[in-house]
This record gives structure tokens, C-alpha cells and sequence, in this order.
């Protein structure tokens, strides 16, 4: 991977007392909104990708999101879609190749399923994934050639995300990979009793669908489609 590369982290704007509590946050503070931050901003800082925070409200230049690794943006669009297709054209006017799109509410995903999909996008168009709840954690696209998907219409919500554009792909026969269905994360406020070890649950058991499902190096994929769950 290379600086052609864009990973976009979409996130919402924490208050002061949610800012206090990520600041002091460790290894053993219980699972909360916060603590799924942290995760990610782990495993982003393993990706030799350029990444960015995409943030709903303003941009916030005081977080725990260095200004000095990350670059950091303000959402755009009406809706879910807007929002995400709003940012695949900022990464390609930018000259970025590839955009891989994750949400901070959806899915513990793994440093594997990142750099999975990363490198996929050297033999597909698109690359996307979805949760046990059918909410999309990833979208990915060769930004060189976004304009195949200029007929899709991006005014569509979280909830249809995902059965919409896997519908447009394969309607068109657009090149994209499909990635491992992931566990999704329970309300924050239902989770009662062992909530750290619940969250490490959670990242185990991805990771572990993830290791055992990408069983070979992407540069053996066919050219065309589909699910990585079923190859062998």
C-alpha cells in the first residue's frame, strides 16, 4: 500500500466529557463509544495508508486524532449515501487511487479486513462489507473509476446501503469483492455486565471469521466478482 491510498474514518463529534474520558481511557476502562475509538485508531495507525477523519458537525482540530497523522474533513451531504459518495469524490479530486470508507458504529473490524480490502482494490472496482444487522462497516472504490457508478443513486439510507449497491454492481457487472459478514455491536446502554471482555469477544471472533475466511493472496483472485466466502 502506498500513499494512493485514502482510508476515511467517519465519526461523530464527542462532547467535553466524552473528550475527558478518551483522553484517560485504557487497556481496562469498560467498553463504550470511546473505547471503540481507540480500537480503531490502533489499527489505522498500522495501515501504511494516508487516512482521514470525516467528522458529522465541525472539525475538530483539539482531539485525539493527531492533526499531524490525520488529515480531518467534515461530512457533506443530506444522508448516508450523499454523505459517503460526497467523500469518494473529494479523495479522487485529491488524486487518491483507492478509498476505503469505515464508520466508528458498526463493526470491530481487523487490521486484516482493512488491508484486505485495500488491496483488493488493485483487481476490483469496488470492495464492500456488511454486519450480522445488514448495516454496511465497509465501501471501498477504485476512485480512477468512480464514474462506472455515476448511474447509482446515493440518495439511500444506512439501513439500504448495502443490498442497493451490491444490487447496482452486479446489475452492471462491476468488478468488486465481497468481505466476511462481521458480528455487530449490541446498543452501547444494553450492555450490562462484562463489558470489556465483551468488546475483546467481539474482536476475537472477527478476526477469527476474517483469518479463516481470506485463505489466499489477493494477486491469485479472478478478475471478476465475488464473495470471499467462498473460496477455497
Amino acid at each position: 500500500m502506498d500513499d494512493e491510498a485514502l482510508l476515511l474514518i467517519f465519526t461523530q463529534n464527542l462532547s467535553f466529557q466524552q473528550k475527558i474520558a478518551q483522553r484517560s481511557i485504557t487497556e481496562d476502562t469498560e467498553f463504550s463509544s470511546v473505547s471503540l475509538a481507540h480500537h480503531y485508531k490502533k489499527i489505522a495507525s498500522n495501515i501504511t495508508s494516508d487516512k482521514a477523519i470525516f467528522y458529522n458537525n465541525f472539525i475538530d482540530f483539539y482531539d485525539f486524532w493527531e492533526n499531524t497523522s490525520f488529515q480531518k474533513y467534515l461530512q457533506e451531504g443530506d444522508g448516508f449515501g450523499q454523505k459517503i459518495h460526497q467523500a469518494l469524490k473529494e479523495t479522487a479530486d485529491a488524486q487518491y487511487n483507492r478509498a476505503i470508507i469505515i464508520g466508528l458504529d458498526t463493526s470491530p473490524i481487523t487490521e486484516e479486513i482493512l488491508t484486505t480490502a485495500l488491496d483488493a482494490l488493485s483487481n476490483y472496482t469496488a470492495v464492500i462489507g456488511q454486519n450480522s444487522t445488514q448495516h454496511t462497516y465497509l465501501v471501498g472504490i477504485k476512485t480512477t473509476e468512480i464514474t462506472s457508478l455515476e448511474k447509482f443513486d446515493w440518495n439511500v439510507d444506512e439501513k439500504d446501503f448495502y443490498q442497493k449497491i451490491l444490487t447496482f454492481l452486479q446489475e452492471n457487472n462491476i468488478s468488486y469483492l465481497q468481505l466476511p459478514t462481521l458480528e455487530s455491536l449490541p446498543e452501547i446502554e444494553d450492555i450490562k455486565e462484562d463489558e470489556q471482555a465483551f468488546f475483546e469477544k467481539k474482536i476475537t471472533d472477527n478476526q477469527e471469521d476474517s483469518t479463516n475466511t481470506i485463505v489466499q493472496n489477493l494477486t491469485d483472485l479472478p478478475t471478476n466478482t465475488n464473495n470471499l466466502d467462498s473460496l477455497e
